[in-house]
């Protein structure tokens, strides 16, 4: 079982408890992806006291066979988190069962293709200080932005999309049907080229569904006809649970559209 929520900012247990609480079958390989603001590690000066959160946040997700995936926001320590090392697969191991995504990576998940972009534009910058409130690193690069379309065009098959900010173009279309109001954020520069993502997407894997957080709402935008293929769902506290059956008929529903 696949399950998607939104900002953790740090209160990892928090969040597990209510995961938990959702009746979880230890007997069953499951995923919890959070769509950015880990949150963990953020502060040195309470390093010994994230590291026991994550100890304990193990124990609980070992016991209920889940792996907790991430990909960044913006309110996340850089420096800390890349001072983790890559695996080959692709993510930052902070525990056994809770790992970080890199940028424009596509990752198998539970039987499900999975594309991870993180980042965001901090509403911080020019009101806290760089380097203690926010980061550079939470802007992409040129390497990891190409890396995205570089793995979207080699992808035979992409299920889920989760990122921290929005695609602008979807963010857009969420003003005008009057579900969102903060026109503002369209100017994100990590939305922009999320929309480079969003364009490819649609083309080449019109079944897929997009989770996003970072903007504090819980609203699901479906498909619409002739304006875009995809279902949005900006998640934040809620957790979503999808099951692979779901994903494969809504796979082969796709396909028979086309047809």
């Amino acid at each position: 079982m696949l399950f998607f929520t939104g900002d953790v900012h740090g209160d990892l247990l928090r969040r597990i408890h209510s995961f938990r609480n959702l009746g979880v079958k230890r007997d069953e390989l499951n995923a919890l992806i959070v769509a950015g603001d880990f949150g963990l590690p953020w502060s040195p000066h309470s390093h010994a006291k994230e590291q026991r959160v994550l100890d304990v946040a193990e124990k609980h997700l070992n016991l209920y066979n889940v792996t907790l995936y991430f990909v960044d926001g913006n309110h996340e320590n850089f420096d800390m988190l890349y001072a983790i090392p890559t695996a080959d697969d692709g993510t930052r191991h902070l525990r056994p069962h809770i790992r970080h995504m890199s940028r424009g990576t596509l990752h198998t998940i539970n039987g499900c293709d999975v594309f991870a972009f993180g980042g965001a534009m901090s509403t911080d910058r020019g009101i806290e200080e760089l380097g203690r409130s926010y980061w550079t690193q939470e802007l992409p690069t040129c390497t990891e932005t190409r890396r995205g379309i570089e793995t979207l065009y080699a992808a035979k098959n992409v299920d889920f999309v989760v990122s921290h900010a929005a695609p602008s173009g979807a963010l857009s279309m969420m003003c005008k049907a009057g579900i969102w109001f903060e026109p503002a954020r369209l100017t994100d520069p990590v939305a922009k080229v999320l929309e480079e993502y969003r364009l490819i997407i649609e083309e080449r894997f019109p079944h897929a569904h997009w989770f996003y957080g970072h903007y504090h709402e819980n609203f699901t935008y479906p498909p619409i006809k002739w304006l875009t293929n995809l279902t949005y769902t900006c998640i934040y506290e809620r957790i979503c649970a999808i099951n692979e059956q779901s994903v494969f008929l809504k796979r082969e529903k796709s396909r028979e559209e086309r047809l």
